[in-house]
């Protein structure tokens, strides 16, 4: 008898349903500068039966294809808002975070951290869901220019943000972005998002390729599941370049940050009442 971790899903999964699935949690999550994994986890788990590893390990598909599509959307729109001096900073750590974060997910239970932060979600997701500030960048966002003492904070942001996406299931983004708004305001949310995506294309590669000989990545799901994400992400550069849509998607983030904190809050729960 196979185990709970090498099942597929409980319930038919058709191609239609994924695709729109992948396209509206990634127009969404384009928005905020997030992978959508804080969305597709749970629905592939909690809705379909996905057992959690198989879940957090396919939806990665989704994720680098939100990542890679929504960076390409940015780079060739005319008001793009990639900075590279950040992206590399946050790529240097990330290259380090996810190897550790992949060998952590092996050897520890994560509900600890799951509830530190599901603490620090609540935290930021408040202050960006109640404030009114777009946070706009005080230069072009390409032309913004990394400090040395900077530069060691964002390697730190992007270190952290690896060790999550094999832990969680995230892309990390959701600490990339209102972190770096906090450090860095000068840039705007605009750049935090767009360097957050772009960075997570690394982050979301290179997990999946660590993920690739456990059997966990079901490669049918996450082909159709991609691909509707791959879509959605150009609706979602293209919307949050429209005025006024920053402030949404920088409220959005912080009802999503919320929403995670309930999600790992519920999780912990869970793993308490039943710690088999």
């Amino acid at each position: 008898m196979s185990s709970d971790s090498d099942r597929g899903a409980d319930r038919p999964l058709s191609r239609p349903l994924l695709l729109g699935m992948g396209f509206g949690i990634s127009a969404l999550s384009t928005l905020c500068g997030i992978g959508g994994g804080v969305f597709a986890v749970p629905v592939l788990h909690y809705l379909f039966g996905v057992p959690l590893k198989r879940a957090v390990a396919t939806v990665l598909c989704l994720v680098w294809c939100v990542a890679l599509s929504a960076t390409a959307s940015e780079a060739l729109h005319a008001g793009s808002a990639l900075n590279l001096h950040v992206v590399a900073a946050l790529v240097a750590g990330v290259l380090v975070g996810t190897r550790l974060g992949y060998e952590l997910a092996r050897r520890m239970p994560v509900q600890r951290l799951k509830l530190v932060f599901c603490l620090l979600f609540v935290v930021m997701g408040l202050q960006l869901a109640l404030s009114g500030d777009a946070s706009p960048a005080a230069v072009d966002p390409r032309e913004f220019e990394l400090a040395l003492s900077q530069v060691w904070i964002v390697v730190a942001i992007g270190l952290v943000a690896g060790i999550l996406v094999p832990m969680l299931g995230i892309g990390g983004g959701l600490v990339m972005v209102p972190v770096l708004i906090m450090v860095l305001p000068g840039m705007g949310f605009l750049a935090a998002r767009a360097a957050s995506l772009a960075t997570a294309v690394l982050s979301s590669s290179r997990s999946l390729l660590l993920y690739r000989g456990s059997g966990l990545v079901d490669w049918r799901v996450g082909r159709w599941f991609g691909t509707g994400a791959a879509l959605g992400a150009i609706l979602g550069v293209r919307l949050v370049h429209l005025e006024g849509v920053a402030r949404v998607g920088r409220s959005a983030l912080g009802g999503i940050l919320l929403f995670a904190a309930l999600r790992f809050g519920l999780d912990c729960w869970r793993a308490r009442k039943d710690p088999a």
